[in-house]
């Protein structure tokens, strides 16, 4: 399953303003016994915490409480400069040697190495496998190097240079822009405001040695270090390995003292207008500031979950005001919690808006949060809330054995930084439950008020720099919220209903065919429709069922002019709800479930993909049964869809990107209608009963639909539903499958050239294409070759030459329509080194096919690849995908699964070698983005 980032805050409270409401409440909270924690000597702190998720691996952090804020007046970049250098050679590693070590042994870099600056710290991440003693010893000689033996030679230093500058580089652009003209204020004041970790290019381009040996010796000492280890393994062990490791560190001579930088909150509200030529949004954010305060008490939990309640609500109605299509005063809305650096937090109202609508969608957004101040939330509205609350911890209890080590790991360090206590899921849980059902509409409605007395205020509009339109003026704003404050507001209705979802329940029908497949552990099954369901139970994850369906058709089947129509059909009706039930409705009738069902019509196939808990599974039928009997299309979700539509496309011609991916394009498909970018004139002629017959007729006929299941359910109850549910959809004599209807790829080797952008930043894409012999051994390859790319272009264009801060290297194999595969090469640079960089590419590619010594790649792609299966084999994504591969492939031998291992160890040096010659050739389409100006 997916943890989201709210995971870190069940298991270590964090959050701003809280204040202990009775004594009973007063309580410290509880602490998580199942991590220890320990301090050495030299004060360093170590976290170890056994978890087995997933199985032979084990996170490990180093933690430092120090960052970019920390820096002296000449060193503004250099402790993200200081991050870097850690992995260009230490005491046991020379350069180089650090990363090559780690991709033997199974580990990328990025996904399982990787690290980060912000303004109050820098963490080091590896993911290790922990089956192999002298990998796991050696990952602790690495943190321990990282801590206190970095190398930082001026050699070093001067080679890395240019991997920062254009690590700058990619931050460069209107988004970079209008960050340097609204971080300032909202940071005004404060050391902050000039120390943001990419630091200043000058000091990153001439720094001398010593001014970055100086960082490292002051911040990098034991009393500012944590150690996290969580993984699959003997917890004795580890903890010796710390100790042995790190209790000999000394302790810092005459150190330096860390001071705390406090962010001014002064009560009053900051105007910022900013606008830039190549921005195509118009956005309004509203900072509600106040000093961040750690939750320490069990009164604290409640005020945070007081207000978890009370955004998420908030969010319900100004999602439900966005949804009103024409009347809807903004695109988007929402509120949430967040903070710029770690002693200031905010409360962030953001909304899009159109360009005319600047005011009237300030005074929408800021109208939501005034009605719930002055009128309070319902309590049909609190109830749904504290139902899908309470189920969103339940699914957390019940996962708690599947918890991802990374998630634990972060916990950790997110304690360490900010002195937390950790209560850990199962006291999370057992707070939540015995605190929801005392917290009264009042205590909700307190919170708001509360949040709202808040005088400290940052309004921010950003907006795209063009002729004929006007930017607000500052008094306009504040007159805007002043009339907000003032003006009448009536109370929200809270429509609902006690119709059930579906008001008759179909009798099954009868299964034709059963079949066991024993190696997949999946059991097949044909209904009387002609519907087939491949159903694998596992026990990866306690709470989640994952389903796909397919049927072959899609968009090929519809004419040029309808595609358009026939892709966002989908999307709209999405928004539109299912049955008896709007959008609106059909969320709060689920409110409480995990369930969610999403159709879906491409190219060459239309279908429905989805989740649901085991608890839930009925309402996961029946919503796949609703989607494909009884869809909806509202005139209101297609108006939205045009307006949000309309308003990307407004501008989009002014952003470098466009001019790149539409660069792309047309070199690979010339004029083809069916990938050129809608025009507005196609966005306002959609029509709501056009999207619904187009989708109707996608669906009509169910026969050749497969279903696949994966997740913890029982089978036999699984039958009963697919039996009720799919073997009651309609079927047609129609016979029908997708059509060929690709235009020719190009031959050859095209080039193009786009112009556009004011920075001095370039991009350049490169895609191989060509037919291709679609089975096993090839795809593999294909992939094979891909993986060995990533590794060789990173340490020549990166490494070597300092000309790109990462290479994206991109693969794809299909034989629908035609067998073909591209193989796509993507990187940013320095204009001026932009022909010297592409270049380099295809001599990189030349000395593969024909005389580097590829056996060191080979081994580490051969590790990486089994580490990735390991994994893969335990994820029900992964048998979610391959099981529906199969099924629509039957050709191919889902016994092939199992001999994926066979193929990784054959894999050579000429199988290499001979897949970069076949699929690396002169036929490639190449676009090179370069700014307007020389």
């Amino acid at each position: 399953m997916k943890w989201p980032g709210f995971i870190t805050a069940i298991l270590v409270v964090v959050f701003a303003g809280a204040h202990a409401q009775a004594q009973t409440l007063a309580d410290p909270l509880p602490v998580d016994t199942a991590v220890h924690r320990d301090t050495l000597e030299n004060g360093l702190v170590y976290y170890i915490r056994r978890n087995a998720e997933p199985a032979h691996r084990a996170e490990l952090r180093l933690a430092v409480n120090a960052g970019s804020v920390l820096e002296d007046d000449d060193q503004r970049g250099i402790a993200h400069f200081v991050e870097h250098m850690l992995f260009n050679g230490t005491r046991r590693f020379e350069e180089g040697e650090l990363i090559h070590f780690f991709e033997r042994a199974g580990m990328q870099f990025g996904p399982d190495v990787n690290a980060y600056t912000s303004f109050d710290e820098t963490v080091y991440t590896l993911e290790v496998p922990t089956d192999s003693v002298e990998i796991l010893h050696k990952s602790f000689e690495v943190l321990q190097d990282w801590a206190a033996y970095a190398t930082l030679s001026q050699e070093a230093i001067d080679a890395e240079r240019g991997i920062i500058i254009e690590e700058w580089r990619r931050g460069l652009g209107a988004g970079g822009r209008l960050r340097d003209k609204l971080l300032p204020e909202l940071l005004r004041g404060s050391r902050y405001e000039n120390r943001l970790p990419i630091g200043d290019t000058l000091t990153v381009r001439n720094a001398p040695a010593e001014t970055l040996r100086r960082f490292y010796r002051d911040w990098y000492r034991p009393d500012l270090m944590a150690i996290v280890a969580v993984g699959d393994f003997d917890v004795t062990t580890i903890d010796s390995l710390i100790v042995a490791h790190f209790a000999d560190l000394p302790a810092a001579d005459a150190a330096r003292a860390r001071p705390v930088f406090d962010v001014a909150h002064p009560p009053e509200t900051r105007f910022t207008v900013a606008t830039d030529p190549e921005y195509p949004y118009t956005q309004l954010e509203v900072y509600l500031r106040r000093p961040v305060q750690v939750a320490q008490s069990v009164g604290d939990y409640r005020n945070r979950l007081v207000e978890q309640l009370f955004l998420n609500m908030l969010n319900k109605r100004l999602a439900e005001v966005a949804r009103d299509g024409d009347s809807a005063p903004f695109l988007w809305a929402r509120i949430s919690r967040g903070s710029l650096a770690r002693t200031s937090a905010h409360t962030l109202l953001v909304a899009q808006v159109e360009e005319d609508s600047i005011q009237s969608g300030l005074a929408a957004m800021l109208t939501e949060i005034t009605r719930a101040a002055r009128h309070g939330f319902t309590a049909t509205e609190l109830h749904r809330q504290k139902l899908q609350t309470h189920r969103a911890y339940e699914k957390y209890i019940l996962e708690k054995d599947n918890r991802p080590s990374s998630a634990l790991a972060g916990a950790y360090v997110a304690s360490f930084l900010t002195k937390a206590p950790i209560i850990g899921i199962e006291h999370a849980f057992a707070l939540v439950t015995k605190l929801l059902p005392d917290i009264t509409l009042e205590d909700i409605n307190e919170r708001v008020r509360a949040l709202l007395a808040h005088e400290s205020r940052n309004v921010v509009v950003t907006l795209p720099e063009k002729e004929g339109l006007s930017p607000p003026s500052h008094d306009l704003l504040a007159s805007t919220l002043e009339q907000v404050a003032t003006r009448p507001v009536a109370p929200y209705v809270d429509a609902v209903t006690d119709s059930p979802l579906m008001a008759t329940i179909p009798d099954p029908v009868d299964i034709t065919h059963e079949q066991f497949l024993p190696r997949v552990g999946a059991t097949a099954i044909t209904l009387a429709n002609g519907i087939r369901v491949l159903m694998k139970p596992t026990d990866f994850r306690n709470d989640e069922v994952l389903f796909s369906a397919s049927s072959p058709g899609g968009a090929s089947l519809v004419h040029d002019e309808e595609y358009f129509a026939a892709t966002i059909a989908t999307i709209v009706l999405s928004k539109s709800g299912v049955g008896a039930f709007d959008r609106t409705a059909l969320m709060k009738k689920l409110a409480g479930k995990v369930v969610s069902v999403y159709p879906y019509i491409n190219d060459l196939n239309e279908g429905l993909s989805g989740r649901a808990s085991p608890s839930d599974l009925v309402e996961l039928f029946q919503l796949i049964h609703l989607y494909i009997t009884a869809p909806r299309a509202e005139a209101a979700a297609l108006a939205s869809f045009k307006n949000q539509q309309r308003s990307m496309l407004l501008n989009r011609e002014t952003m470098p990107g466009s001019a790149f991916q539409d660069s792309l394009i047309a070199a690979f498909y010339g004029d083809w209608p069916r990938r050129q970018t809608p025009t507005v004139a196609q966005i306002d002629s959609l029509d709501v009963q056009q999207l619904l017959a187009l989708y109707q007729d996608r669906f009509a006929d169910t026969d050749d639909f497969t279903f696949v299941f994966v997740g913890n359910f029982d089978v036999d109850t699984l039958r009963t539903l697919a039996a009720t549910y799919l073997g009651t959809l309609p079927v047609t004599d129609r016979q029908e499958s997708w059509r060929n209807i690709e235009p020719e790829a190009p031959g050859g080797a095209v080039t193009k050239v786009a112009r556009k952008g004011q920075e001095p930043q370039s991009q350049v894409g490169i895609i191989f294409h060509g037919p291709f012999a679609y089975d096993p051994v090839n795809r593999h390859r294909l992939r094979s070759l891909q993986a060995a790319l990533d590794i060789h272009l990173r340490e020549t264009l990166r490494e070597q030459r300092a000309g790109v801060y990462s290479v994206a290297i991109q693969s794809s194999a299909m034989d629908r329509p035609v067998p073909i595969y591209t193989l796509s090469v993507y990187f940013g640079c320095d204009p001026d080194r932009a022909h010297e960089m592409t270049r380099a590419v295809f001599d990189e590619i030349a000395a593969i096919q024909t005389t580097l010594d590829l056996d060191d790649i080979v081994v580490k792609i051969r590790e990486q690849q089994r580490r990735q299966r390991e994994t893969n084999l335990e994820q029900n994504n992964f048998w979610l995908s391959t099981l529906r591969f199969y099924l629509e492939h039957p050709a191919e031998d889902m016994e092939d699964i199992f001999r994926y291992t066979e193929r990784i160890d054959s894999l050579t040096a000429e199988d290499l070698r001979d897949a970069a010659r076949k699929y690396l050739r002169e036929q490639y389409v190449q676009v090179t983005l370069l700014p307007e100006q020389e």
